[in-house]
């Protein structure tokens, strides 16, 4: 069950805090936090700074990223982002679409630099 759902004909910019699951159908720019899991649809748009404990993404999702415990990109999903490490878990279809770079902390360059 969904407890807050952005639908398609949405287009929300700012501050998003969730206690629980959170969908999104339409277009969030801004900054997200949720202590639940954050699912963007096929038709929808994320972008900005994201801090969730699970995401997963159909849609399009772009900006600095931390993920506590699972990222999943499911094909035709694209992500586009600066990514804070370890997930517990990090998922990719073979179709999906992944750029940017890993950093283990904000403060520090990674290694790959």
């Amino acid at each position: 069950m969904v407890a807050t759902l952005i639908g398609p004909d949405v287009e929300f910019q700012g501050s998003i805090r969730a206690s629980k699951s959170l969908e999104i159908e339409g277009k969030v720019s801004g900054e997200v936090e949720a202590s639940g899991r954050v699912l963007v649809r096929p038709s929808g748009e994320l972008e900005g700074n994201i801090k969730v404990h699970e995401l997963m993404v159909a849609g399009h999702v772009e900006g600095e990223i931390n993920v506590i415990h699972q990222l999943e990109v499911v094909e035709k999903g694209e992500l586009y982002c600066e990514l804070e490490f370890p997930p517990e878990r990090l998922i990719l279809s073979e179709k999906a679409r992944v750029g940017g770079k890993k950093t283990k902390n904000k403060n520090k360059e990674s290694p790959r630099d």
